[in-house]
């Protein structure tokens, strides 16, 4: 009977034990499923730029910006940083909020429309009618961080007659900002790149000879 009695007892601890265990193990569970805070934030390019603006007052200016082209692995909602080797890595937690190559180009138009003075600044593609002077192809091959703290924009672009195709100017310009490792940090620092490249742009269509004048509207017979 006494036998009886403690395995009894052993078999009750025996169970308290084993709901115990299932209960710990279920709060763990419980713990690791438990979704993590979302800490990702996200950024746009500014239209207006992050410097004093420059206007060289040349308001009879009509331009043309592109087409305007990134490499591939920059289009990506995802911030680029340039690792060791060439190895392509990724700001964490840091994302564009819109397509990078849309608001580069936008930015870029609005920059150095405000550098020349000008009103008249359009985006490719543009229709047939509109009035462009000047157009300015860029090709971006870099636009990103680096593993040691910089902001890097590497672009070529030209300024062509628009009614002739003739090159007036061309260049590829280099152009490395301080960024250190926070995001908003780099993001400014690439907003910084841009700028430079809007004046380096601003300065070569504002200083281009007068372009070849459209032929004036016709009056109708009378």
């Amino acid at each position: 009977m006494i036998d009886a009695f403690s395995r009894l007892r052993a078999g009750h601890h025996t169970v308290l034990r084993a709901a115990a265990l299932a209960a710990a193990m279920l709060a763990a569970g419980c713990s690791l499923l438990r979704a993590a805070p979302d800490r990702s934030r996200y950024f746009v390019i500014s239209s207006s730029g992050t410097s004093a603006v420059t206007s060289r007052g040349r308001s009879d200016i009509h331009f043309g910006l592109g087409p305007v082209k990134l490499p591939g692995y920059l289009d990506t909602q995802n911030i680029v940083r340039m690792g060791a080797g060439g190895s392509v890595e990724y700001v964490p937690d840091a994302f564009w909020a819109e397509s990078v190559k849309d608001s580069f180009s936008r930015a870029l138009l609005y920059r150095t429309g405000s550098r020349i003075g000008t009103g008249h600044a359009v985006a490719y593609p543009w229709y047939s009618t509109t009035r462009v002077d000047f157009k300015v192809p860029v090709d971006v091959l870099r636009f990103e961080a680096t593993s040691d703290g910089r902001a890097v924009l590497d672009a070529r672009w030209s300024v062509e007659v628009a009614a002739t195709g003739a090159v007036i100017a061309g260049t590829e310009s280099v152009f490395e900002e301080p960024a250190g490792n926070d995001p908003a940090s780099i993001v400014e620092a690439l907003n910084r790149c841009i700028d430079r490249l809007a004046d380096a742009i601003a300065a070569a269509v504002a200083s281009a000879p007068p372009a070849p004048s459209a032929a004036p509207a016709r009056s109708p017979r009378r």
